[in-house]
């Protein structure tokens, strides 16, 4: 096979064609008849497949070796397929494959790409960075199929849970990642802790009420379900998402908020400026203007969402809503004190304060925070 090998869109009328490259790539890795029997209807696309997903082609002399196609389910984008013929196998075209839906995926806002892998096929995954989160039910019956993730996403110093770098992402596939991560994950998954930026976007937790909206703009207001009210989220803030399993690491709901806040207040000590949280108002305080604020969901003992730090960021859109349900609370970022950083520049050292305190075993004295009692100003 000594032609170039080309990618492009597959064209209409080629359904046929790929359904036999998955044939013949599965019946290559020698599974019995009757799993390769039960997973036939799942190798056959339909031209409305070909409509319904991205995908890519890997052809030589105008002969078709393999192919990958990405789909958009429920604002995530999910791997269906990635086959090449037994033949075409160790020139590389599954790599240029996966690279272009890489790329696509990355186009699309998307924080990484969720597959359900061969097990003949997760060490090729792994080998491109993808790691298991967990298992899933497929067929034949009784089998489980892992469940991997390939991120879009800069892995920064590790630590007891696993911190990435991801820039700037939009809300809503971010979202819809954490709670796809959380739903596959099992109790090998890795905890882990997304580090990135939004662009503008308002954010209404499950209680929120719509009162503490006050004024409408081109900025989007979006339900979710976290905890607590309304808050916003811009270019120059960092935002911190928590995957973790609490059950696991022993850890009760309240120390670890504590915790995640403790993180943001011993950083911020490293600048020079004082900070506490809030006994019952979840958060971090610099002389009562926020400058951090906490939002979690819990789901059979694990974590998602997570913190946002105002770094340098455009204060004016807070001042549409009562931030967190708090009239007249007033915001803050470390720009005001004259700090000159980025979420890109601080992710690092706020992902070794959250890993050095999730660390830690047992449940600490409420001395032993920088906490106050005076409520939140209304």
């Amino acid at each position: 096979m000594s032609a170039a090998i080309t990618l492009r869109p597959a064209r209409a009328g080629e359904a046929a064609a790929l359904s036999a490259i998955a044939q013949a790539a599965k019946a290559h890795w020698g599974y019995p008849p009757e799993w390769l029997a039960d997973w036939q209807p799942g190798l056959t696309l339909s031209e409305a497949d070909l409509q319904a997903s991205h995908v890519i082609v890997a052809e030589a002399d105008g002969r078709l070796l393999g192919f990958a196609a990405l789909r958009m389910v429920e604002d995530l984008a999910e791997l269906q397929h990635c086959w090449v013929l037994p033949e075409a196998m160790g020139k590389g075209v599954g790599r240029a494959l996966m690279a272009a839906m890489r790329r696509d995926s990355l186009a699309q806002g998307q924080p990484h790409i969720k597959l359900l892998a061969d097990p003949n096929a997760e060490g090729f995954y792994r080998h491109l960075g993808a790691r298991t989160v967990g298992k899933a039910d497929s067929t034949p019956a009784g089998r489980r199929l892992p469940v991997m993730l390939l991120q879009n996403a800069q892995p920064l110093p590790a630590g007891v849970v696993a911190p990435y770098w991801f820039g700037q992402l939009p809300y809503v596939p971010t979202w819809r990642a954490m709670q796809a991560y959380t739903s596959a994950r099992d109790a090998a998954s890795p905890d882990e802790l997304w580090l990135l930026e939004h662009p503008p976007v308002f954010t209404q937790g499950q209680a929120g009420k719509p009162e503490h909206v006050l004024q409408l703009s081109d900025i989007p207001i979006v339900p979710i379900d976290r905890g607590g009210q309304v808050t916003y989220h811009g270019p120059g803030q960092l935002v911190g998402y928590l995957m973790v399993d609490l059950s696991r690491r022993k850890l009760g709901v309240r120390e670890y908020v504590r915790r995640i806040e403790q993180s943001i207040i011993e950083l911020l000590a490293e600048f020079g400026i004082e900070s506490y949280g809030k006994v019952d108002a979840p958060g971090v305080y610099v002389n009562e203007a926020k400058i951090a604020a906490l939002g979690l969901r819990i789901r059979n003992g694990k974590s998602y969402h997570g913190l946002s730090l105002n770094v340098d960021m455009d204060l004016a859109p807070f001042a549409q809503i009562n931030p967190c349900g708090y009239a007249g609370l007033q915001v803050a970022q470390l720009a005001d004190f004259g700090i000159k950083e980025t979420p890109a520049s601080l992710a690092p050292r706020l992902a070794a304060k959250i890993n050095a305190l999730l660390a830690l075993e047992g449940t600490a004295s409420v001395a032993d925070y920088a906490l106050s009692s005076k409520p939140v100003a209304a």
